[in-house]
């Protein structure tokens, strides 16, 4: 083989190579970086309460949850589950609700701070199952804010 044939193929298996990196698999979704809002049942703030957004696009495989849990103020600020970034994917979410502990209920009955939070009525069990759940949102890159509302009919 003369040395042009030789640098030839060097070239040729050089530029094969690159090829097949670039063309490794799907490209990541894309992400909005800030996504918050407020979760209210009425006009009354749920506070610690698990929100999480679950994208409904799996034609790139398994997408990224984004979660958070609401201040007292029913507010909150969605990170990414997988490298907890800011944010969530571009696209459409199922939004599950999950709801914790109120803050200072401790297993003692006569802890002051137990008795000083407001009683929120428990959240209806569909809330909590991605399949039932009626909330839905649709992220996007050029919207912040995305106020979420627990139905009150759905209580009875």
């Amino acid at each position: 083989m003369t040395n042009a044939r030789a640098r030839f193929f060097v070239v040729l298996l050089g530029l094969g190579s690159f090829f097949v990196a670039g063309c490794g698999g799907p490209k990541p979704p894309p992400f909005a970086e800030k996504v918050e809002g407020t979760l209210t049942m009425g006009k009354m703030p749920l506070a610690n309460v698990r929100v999480q957004f679950v994208p409904q696009d799996t034609s790139r495989g398994q997408l990224t949850v984004s979660s958070a849990t609401t201040d007292e103020k029913g507010f909150f600020s969605l990170k990414r589950d997988d490298t907890g970034k800011p944010g969530a994917v571009i696209g459409k979410h199922k939004v599950v609700l999950i709801a914790g502990r109120p803050a200072g209920s401790g297993s003692r009955d006569d802890d002051a701070a137990s008795r000083a939070v407001v009683a929120v009525p428990p959240l209806p069990p569909s809330y909590a199952n991605v399949a039932f759940t009626p909330l839905q949102v649709e992220v996007s890159a050029n919207q912040t804010d995305y106020p979420l509302r627990v139905d009150l009919d759905d209580l009875r």
